[in-house]
């Protein structure tokens, strides 16, 4: 989904902890719409959660903040560090507070608890890119699995992707939130 520029807000660090060296957008005028496609919301719908791809870290930010129109320098203020990520390209959050992230060096899913505690979750060799996450109706965590560090953007020559291209099912154990 592209953000239209006109109604993006940006911001130039996320935390004094922790400076950009160029601006970030995010949207700001259908945060609920937006964030359950990219980053996870909690399950009240009160705190936005991410993290740079291939960054270390999980950070919440309140949403009011968005939905209020707060300034950069109060979005700056209001971001916390809720714990450690491996290098990912997807997440999800459950009911209760727990978030889903993949893991790409060691083909995976980890489990961030509510509590901090990054965990693995899932170890398979078949994970190869393991992208999107989202809950099902069913509370499983479905998470699309693609190759990508095999398409010619990475490797430099031809695409290296091979069948099967799969979509996991992990079981939680806990209650999801469907379609994030």
């Amino acid at each position: 989904m592209a953000i239209p520029r006109s109604r993006a807000k940006t911001w130039s660090s996320w935390s004094k902890a922790s400076p950009c060296s160029s601006p970030v957008r995010v949207a700001a005028w259908d945060l609920h719409a937006w964030a359950s496609i990219r980053s996870p919301l909690s399950a009240d719908g009160e705190t936005l959660y991410f993290g740079s791809m291939n960054g270390t870290s999980w950070y919440s930010v309140p949403a009011r903040l968005f939905r209020d129109g707060a300034s950069d320098a109060e979005i700056g203020r209001g971001i916390v560090r809720a714990g450690s990520k491996p290098l990912s390209d997807g997440a999800a959050t459950d009911a209760e507070g727990n978030h889903f992230i993949t893991n790409l060096p060691d083909n995976g899913i980890d489990l961030l608890t509510k509590d901090g505690k990054l965990q693995p979750l899932v170890r398979d060799p078949r994970f190869l890119w393991a992208d999107n996450a989202h809950f099902g109706q069913d509370s499983w965590l479905y998470v699309a699995i693609n190759q990508l560090h095999r398409n010619p953007i990475f490797t430099g020559a031809e695409d290296r992707g091979q069948p099967p291209y799969l979509i996991a099912r992990i079981w939680t154990g806990t209650r999801g939130q469907p379609g994030r």
